[in-house]
């Protein structure tokens, strides 16, 4: 069996080809959302911690007033 499979052709695919696409599509799917929750988790330990320094300047400032 083919390790892709072209949609344009004019064939139509057999139900293993779809299948085995439909398997690859599903582990290529979890493969990027594992890799987008990581970049989240990452991206809003960011902002957290901007949130944090923003604050203690401002108490900073203020407590200097």
């Amino acid at each position: 069996m083919k390790s892709t499979y072209s949609l344009l052709s004019e064939k139509e695919p057999t139900e293993k080809e779809l299948h085995y696409l439909m398997e690859n599509v599903l582990k290529e799917v979890k493969i990027r959302a594992s890799i987008s929750s990581q970049k989240l988790e990452a991206l809003q330990l960011l902002q957290i911690d901007e949130a944090f320094e923003k604050h203690k300047v401002y108490k900073i400032k203020n407590d200097q007033k």
